[in-house]
């Protein structure tokens, strides 16, 4: 990814916004390491530009980046559906790679924030597996976090749902939309400021109410929904936006194109390797109330020891 450096300038907000110190940064990164491998059930395997991904979203907690982590790693064991088979040649990804585009702006807007584009372009839209669709997101995060060199004060996400339908929503169970949000909202390495919809069909009001429950506060109130393109350059700037979302910053496939190619190639044995990576819960020494207040089962990952 070729991802624009902030300015001088643009850095000192950014580090004011996450509460890091460049002096004592790389202190708490060592910090984060040394605790990962006091943890018997946690991995001895990381990317420190993923670990630095985690302390900037935590504004440099070392309490709150060692919960977000914990959680993470857990989590990946009761949502296969979307940290599990990271083999891109499988053909229901390869189906759904090409029939999607997603586009990372190489600028930052003014507050330091990245702002990145999702849309279907399959004309059959009943050929898109919503839960694979989020796969291949959850994918691009992960490539995203290790290749974002520089420090960001966080995401904004702009989705047009206008393929979205009947189908798609009857993929989304309770159960799911519970752990899925709980990943979003918990152990995400990143802040999301803003998701942004557009071209949402009426189903999609329905479909955010059903989520509503699972919802925190503060992400029910970034999420935005227009029914018009304009107002999403009330968020953006229109410059950053690619032609398809109404912008001026051109076609959204070239963007497309080149993270196919990193999903594919440079970065494909890497996001295999990313399956692995997950908490051995057979070795936690100390159960959190997160774990069942986050799956709501007693008893859950005695469940989870075989894979």
């Amino acid at each position: 990814m070729i991802l624009e450096k902030p300015s001088a300038q643009l850095q000192v907000l950014i580090r004011t916004k996450c509460n890091e110190n460049i002096e004592t940064r790389n202190q708490d990164l060592e910090t984060i390491k040394e605790w990962l491998r006091k943890q018997p059930h946690l991995p001895d395997t990381w990317d420190d530009e993923i670990l630095l991904a985690y302390l900037r979203s935590s504004n440099f907690s070392l309490e709150n980046t060692k919960d977000k982590l914990d959680k993470f790693f857990s989590i990946k064991h009761v949502l296969p559906e979307v940290f599990a088979d990271y083999d891109i040649t499988r053909p229901e990804l390869q189906e759904c790679l090409r029939s999607v585009q997603f586009c990372t702006s190489p600028y930052l807007t003014s507050e330091g924030y990245r702002v990145h584009f999702a849309r279907v372009i399959d004309s059959q839209s009943d050929n898109i597996n919503f839960i694979t669709f989020l796969k291949l997101i959850m994918m691009f995060i992960h490539i995203y976090l290790k290749a974002e060199a520089v420090e960001v004060a966080g995401e904004i996400v702009v989705l047009d749902t206008s393929f979205f339908n009947l189908k798609h929503a009857a993929q989304i169970t309770p159960m799911f939309a519970k752990k899925f949000l709980n990943f979003v909202q918990n152990a995400v390495g990143f802040k999301v400021k803003q998701f942004n919809i557009v071209n949402a069909p009426a189903l999609v009001d329905t479909f955010l109410k059903f989520l509503s429950p699972f919802l925190k506060e503060k992400l029910r109130n970034r999420i935005c929904l227009h029914r018009n393109i304009e107002s999403l350059f009330d968020h953006i700037p229109k410059s950053m936006a690619p032609e398809e979302f109404g912008g001026t910053a051109g076609k959204i496939q070239p963007h497309s194109d080149k993270l196919a190619t990193l999903i594919n190639g440079k970065f494909s044995s890497w996001l295999k390797e990313q399956e692995n990576i997950k908490s051995d819960e057979t070795k936690r020494t100390v159960k959190p109330q997160w774990c069942d207040d986050l799956f709501g089962l007693d008893g859950t990952f005695k469940q989870l020891n075989v894979d």
